[in-house]
């Protein structure tokens, strides 16, 4: 096959139009008559196939599925040991190395030290591993050892951290482990400080470099039991760890980051007045503006309503990149104006913002 395709939803057809260039062939997934998704899509096609893909980027769950779908066409999966795209990419931009920081409690509510102790009861709680044929107790092999946590929203929660790493997420790149006694975060070394290094001591938390991940899997460092993982985890995770050495079970993280606690309700309608408070003076100062006579465009209004939420007390940084759409622009999912080509408000047609 000497094609290049790219599988997007409706949100993104008009963009990929725009931006992609001849050597491309967009697939609308979700269209009428069109494949639900690059799943069906690629299941449809193969046939006696090898198919190259980066572990890495492949949830456990969704592997699994394109795995056994896959092989009913005596098709399979081949993993390069580089990303073939990385290989070519040749102004990648650098790696963050935005510093870590606390989250103070008066935001999170609940300290690190406490939500350990209650992921360390739920890793005691889940049963052995034992296949339906064994009638013997279990063995050590197949008691759960530790969680394996790989969801950087997870990680921060859990740690009470935040980070920069990623636009409009206060997340870092990391790696998690917690056993019964210990724990090793996975970060490179260069973003903690003096603060959060003895604040992760004071965990028992232990600092590992970033990539000394694959050399902990590999080597069982953790012990002789399972590792359990969610099935949001990467694939290539669980081929180093190979099933046997591995439990699939839900996320208890993201059930303890569902039930908030008072102090984060609080914080969160704290949080929606004081940007409340922001947006009415942002659009009375574009109505003002408008009844003036005067011509804002897209891009002005945007930063201008990016300036009053920044002067709002705790303002760490915006959500996602204003949405400030006139007139056609208004019909784009997720548009974004740039100061060379944005529009000017139209005052007779819809203004999105």
């Amino acid at each position: 096959m000497d094609a290049a395709y790219l599988f997007t939803d409706a949100r993104y057809w008009t963009q990929a139009r725009e931006q992609l260039d001849r050597n491309w062939t967009l697939v609308k997934a979700g269209s009428v008559d069109g494949p639900r998704d690059w799943i069906e899509w690629l299941t449809a096609r193969v046939n006696d196939s090898r198919i190259g893909v980066d572990a890495r980027m492949l949830a456990y769950e969704k592997a699994s599925l394109v795995n056994d779908q896959i092989q009913r066409t005596n098709s399979k999966f081949i993993y390069p040991p580089q990303n073939l795209v990385d290989l070519v990419w040749k102004d990648k931009p650098p790696k963050s190395k935005a510093p870590i920081f606390l989250q103070p409690i008066e935001f999170a509510g609940v300290s690190a030290a406490t939500k350990l102790v209650k992921l360390r009861e739920w890793i005691k709680s889940q049963p052995p591993s034992i296949p339906s044929y064994s009638k013997g107790p279990a063995t050590p092999e197949q008691m759960q050892e530790g969680t394996l946590i790989t969801s950087l929203s997870c990680i921060a929660y859990l740690l009470n951290l935040r980070g920069s790493d990623i636009p409009h997420n206060p997340l870092f790149h990391a790696y998690l482990f917690v056993g019964l006694d210990t724990a090793f975060l996975f970060l490179d070394h260069e973003k903690t400080t003096a603060e959060t290094s003895e604040y992760l001591k004071n965990l028992g938390v232990e600092i590992r470099e970033y990539l000394d991940l694959w050399t902990f899997l590999r080597r069982r460092e953790w012990g002789r039991g399972k590792v359990l993982i969610s099935p949001q985890t990467s694939y290539a995770i669980s081929l180093m760890l190979t099933h046997y050495r591995y439990t699939v079970a839900p996320s208890f993280i993201e059930k303890m980051m569902a039930i908030k606690n008072e102090t984060e309700l609080e914080g969160l309608r704290r949080a929606y007045l004081r940007d409340g408070v922001a947006f009415v003076k942002f659009l009375s100062w574009l109505e003002g503006k408008l009844y003036d006579g005067y011509d804002i465009s897209e891009y002005e209004a945007a930063s201008r309503l990016t300036e009053l939420r920044r002067s709002g007390k705790h303002f760490m940084g915006i959500a996602y990149k204003s949405i400030s759409a006139t007139g056609s622009n208004a019909a784009l999912s997720h548009y974004t104006p740039r100061k060379s080509t944005a529009k000017l408000i139209e005052r007779d047609t819809p203004y999105l913002k």
